[in-house]
């Protein structure tokens, strides 16, 4: 499969089969599906106060960044309602089947969510009737659920997943429209909560949060933030995001590094790689750690338009996918020499998951990442192409990249609000 096919696939919303398959060309992909633009002028939600006071053209990137931040934040309405989805959906599976118990996971936890995000859940059953695919079999248990879950009025739409490597119930609420996403515990659905949360109680929090909320809209809204589409879903982008900000901000702020120096990158022999490692680990040798408590600079000033620059930039054009892994473990993170393990598709970006209880390469199913790295390239270009020259656009500079249509979000946003204060009365 070339390119393009996948190009055309991933805008499509359509998975592709890319495991055996050679290298490809990098493409850059646009916003589509409900965020496919349809003016030319588009000012994002977040920026409509600034818009109508005149000030848009007056805001920095820093600043646009932390009023997109403030405008994603769950509204006290958002929030209750969250919570009562979630108490209502416990209730419901505690009568349909006594046997378990629920827990809820994910970004609703961590707080690195949408307010129209899934909510992501775990069931853990006990041991109770054998059938016909094993005992307690929990993809034949989620099976089970669907007919009196769809009984119970509760849902509007099921769908059943339950052939995939993770069996999964997509439930969608009857009274607000959101999605709950319901799979068995197997651990590490908690496990990686858990790690997500340690990770962001580091000082750097408010760099990671506000990096991992604007690329996650940003891979969304072109259909490359999910590895359905071979795409990078939000738990791998969260520790891409980790890694930058322990391996290379610090270089940044100290002035080690510019955002128009950095790279890691060269041939994929292990004599370069070997010659640069002062490079890939920083301020240190290759067996160097830099764990969660490192604090080598102040990050409590950083520039988050900046840091967004950089990270497209390391990621689009610096960071050489073909020679350096990035290991991560429960509380540290650095880069590795790759191998030729990875010589099938070596240009597949290659981190492992710290949650994990074995060895588990997450970028192995981001078939598409030479498109994200292509699109993060154009991102970072028109950035700088709009601060160099002082272009600003009647949304904003951060419009330049989140430039898509936002009338389906806030319309579903809305309404998702106002159908559950209906059900409430």
């Amino acid at each position: 499969m070339s390119g393009r096919m996948l190009k055309e696939n991933i805008m499509a919303g359509l998975p592709s089969r890319m495991k055996s398959y050679n290298d490809y060309v990098g493409e850059v992909v646009p916003p589509c599906g409900e965020f496919a633009p349809r003016s030319a002028s588009i000012t994002p939600p977040w920026m409509d106060i600034k818009a109508e006071a005149g000030s848009a053209n007056r805001t920095s990137l820093h600043d646009e960044i932390k009023l997109f931040i403030s405008y994603m934040r769950l509204t006290e309405d958002e929030r209750l309602l969250r919570k009562d989805l979630i108490s209502r959906f416990t209730r419901l599976i505690a009568k349909l089947d006594s046997a378990s118990s629920m827990r809820c996971v994910g970004s609703s936890v961590t707080g690195l969510c949408f307010p129209t995000s899934d909510i992501d859940m775990v069931i853990t059953f006990r041991p109770s009737h054998q059938s016909f695919l094993g005992p307690s079999s929990p993809k034949y248990r989620l099976s089970s659920l669907v007919s009196k879950i769809d009984t119970s009025r509760f849902a509007s739409k099921i769908e059943s997943i339950l052939n995939a490597s993770v069996p999964l119930l997509r439930i969608t609420d009857a009274k607000t429209g959101l999605q709950i996403d319901l799979t068995s515990d197997n651990g590490h659905g908690v496990r990686a909560t858990e790690a997500v949360e340690t990770w962001l109680n580091c000082g750097e929090r408010r760099v990671i949060k506000g990096l991992v909320m604007v690329l996650k809209l940003f891979l969304a809204m072109r259909r490359l933030g999910t590895t359905y589409t071979g795409g990078i879903n939000s738990y791998l982008l969260f520790w891409m995001v980790v890694a930058w900000v322990k391996l290379e901000l610090p270089d940044l702020l100290s002035g080690k590094k510019s955002p128009s120096t950095t790279q890691v990158r060269g041939d994929n022999s292990l004599d370069d790689l070997l010659s640069r490692m002062g490079t890939l680990s920083l301020q240190g040798p290759p067996s160097q750690v830099y764990t969660r408590d490192d604090q080598q600079t102040d990050v409590k000033h950083v520039d988050l338009g900046v840091a967004l620059k950089s990270i497209l930039k390391f990621y689009g054009e610096s960071f050489d996918a073909k020679s350096t892994k990035i290991e991560i473990s429960s509380d540290s993170v650095r880069y590795r020499y790759k191998g030729t393990f990875y010589s099938v598709q070596p240009f597949l970006l290659s981190i492992n998951d710290p949650a994990a209880l074995v060895n588990d390469d997450m970028g192995s199913k981001a078939y598409a990442f030479k498109h994200v790295q292509a699109t993060f390239r154009e991102a970072y270009r028109k950035l700088e192409l709009a601060e160099g020259r002082n272009m600003k656009k009647s949304g904003g500079t951060l419009a330049y990249i989140l430039d898509g249509d936002y009338s389906a979000f806030v319309s579903k946003r809305e309404a998702m609000v106002q159908k559950w204060r209906r059900s409430r009365n």
